[in-house]
């Protein structure tokens, strides 16, 4: 593993910080076409393009980290660190559109505002780039920039606390839309230095006196946590009945090494049909072309040393595949269970 380094997650550090990387790319594009009205038409016809691909990059970020998870309900830290990025991120679109959109309608008698409103935007563009450089490196030492982060966008706050942006409808509306776009920023970035340092999901704190006074008693936790969530205990009425039908087919047909039915019911259950659906066409998959391939290996395999040096990286490969594609890792497991039964 010291000559391989292993990285689960680069799959969906990728598409995550590809969205970082349009939202810097978006701002710098659209703080730059609106400074006249002929760039303001061109801005006006790639922008919708620009609003889409970013759109894209979001539920691909989204399909990455499920495919990731491989259905499992609780996430890992990792996990977690990556899922507020990728809805940090859709909040943040959403309130640059709207700030963009608000650029574009203020006139020449906010002449002192709109320069100052522009480099604000690009600045925020710039830590966007800075979450996508640190969230794809992995590199820890980009964590040493996040105090001058921060105290760019405290700067940009000082700036927009000022009575003449408050003067208009229009000045106030981009101060309130700079605000959450500065609080989003700070929530990503902070996410982002935990990923770095492989620290816990930042939290908001509460105080003491609301944390007992909402703690609630075991019953009302059970009956809160069941009403709030019914496909959990979906999830577990399904779990607890397909492998018990499993496993009373294959004892009324008399079906040899019955246990794999059971086996294999929990382990293409998924808290979803099409979760389900799409984990036993990666089953199905793995397990037909691992079988092919295990069958050639029986083949030419003839002395336990010959065994050995083919289940090594058979193995290897398994378990590396695992928090991957499922599918590859039934494609690799399989051979390592035909050749271990037979030997």
């Amino acid at each position: 593993m010291t000559l391989w380094p292993f990285r689960p997650y680069a799959p969906v550090r990728k598409p995550v910080a590809g969205i970082y990387r349009q939202l810097g790319n978006f701002t710098s594009e659209a703080t730059l076409l609106s400074l006249s009205k002929s760039r303001l038409a061109a801005w006006q016809r790639i922008g919708q393009q620009r609003q889409s691909e970013i759109r894209v990059a979001i539920e691909q970020a989204r399909s990455a980290l499920a495919e990731t998870r491989s259905g499992r309900l609780e996430q890992t830290p990792r996990e977690e660190h990556l899922t507020v990025l990728i809805e940090a991120s859709d909040l943040l679109f959403g309130w640059y559109i709207a700030l963009v959109h608000l650029l574009e309608e203020l006139s020449a008698l906010h002449a002192d505002v709109l320069p100052v409103l522009r480099l604000a935007i690009r600045q925020t563009g710039e830590i966007c780039f800075w979450i996508a450089e640190a969230v794809q490196s992995d590199n820890a030492n980009l964590a040493a920039r996040f105090p001058q982060i921060e105290d760019s966008l405290s700067a940009i706050t000082d700036i927009f606390n000022n009575q003449r942006f408050e003067s208009s409808a229009d000045g106030s509306r981009s101060v309130g839309f700079l605000h959450s776009i500065i609080d989003g920023l700070q929530t990503a970035g902070a996410t982002t230095i935990a990923l770095l340092r492989g620290e816990a999901a930042p939290v908001q704190s509460t105080s003491p006196s609301s944390a007992v006074a909402t703690e609630p008693g075991m019953a009302d936790g059970w009956r809160e946590r069941i009403s709030a969530d019914r496909n959990v205990l979906k999830y577990a009425l399904r779990l607890a009945i397909i492998p018990t039908l499993a496993h009373a087919t294959g004892a009324l047909l008399g079906i040899n090494h019955s246990y794999w039915l059971t086996f294999t019911a929990v382990i293409v259950m998924q808290p979803t049909a099409a979760a389900t659906f799409h984990r036993g066409l990666q089953r199905v998959e793995g397990t037909v072309l691992g079988g092919i391939v295990a069958a050639l290996l029986a083949a030419l395999i003839g002395s336990p040393f010959e065994l050995a040096g083919a289940l090594f990286p058979l193995v290897t490969m398994t378990l590396a595949t695992l928090p991957l594609h499922y599918g590859a890792y039934g494609f690799f497991l399989t051979p390592v269970f035909v050749l271990l039964s037979i030997s």
